[in-house]
């Protein structure tokens, strides 16, 4: 066999070139994150001001006595956690999370009416939400409607099949 010859060969036996992930869903991905530290964050500084009113014996105004569903933060963070994890990992649920995500907001916001007098002010405020919610319309419309990242999900999707 020639040299010539071995080269073709070897050029057909070798594995075809690893495409590289969209920097795009790396944005997605640590976005999500992003997001999960931030809940930490929140739930941090309510946790640590709720320990000091127990200190001081002051549960009038203290918004995880006052609002317990405060306590579920951490578990949305890890729940984030996990949809960065499946998005960076091209899993196709993690797609359609961040929408699911964005409508179960809503109802518990629109719906339950929560209280949320005891949350700082800065949390709350319509051009915070607004901005929120902006963002995550255009997380969500990145994840489907840029084509290379379909054409990433498409094809790990036919790899996974």
């Amino acid at each position: 066999m020639s040299p010539y010859e071995r080269m073709a060969v070897i050029k057909q036996d070798a594995p075809p070139p690893r495409r590289t992930k969209p920097f795009a869903l790396l944005c997605v991905a640590c976005y999500q994150m992003a997001k999960a530290g931030y809940l930490l964050l929140i739930f941090a500084a309510l946790w640590s001001d709720h320990q000091s009113r127990l200190a001081l014996r002051e549960t009038a105004n203290d918004p995880l006595v006052n609002a317990p569903y405060l306590y579920l933060l951490p578990v949305v963070a890890l729940v984030l956690l996990v949809v960065a994890g499946g998005i960076w990992k091209l899993n196709e649920w993690a797609r359609f999370a961040p929408a699911f995500l964005l409508v179960l907001a809503f109802m518990v916001w629109f719906g339950a009416r929560l209280e949320v007098d005891n949350l700082p002010p800065n949390y709350v405020q319509a051009d915070f939400l607004f901005v929120a919610v902006l963002v995550e319309v255009l997380t969500i419309a990145v994840l489907y409607l840029l084509p290379s990242i379909t054409e990433v999900f498409a094809e790990a999707r036919a790899h996974r099949a």
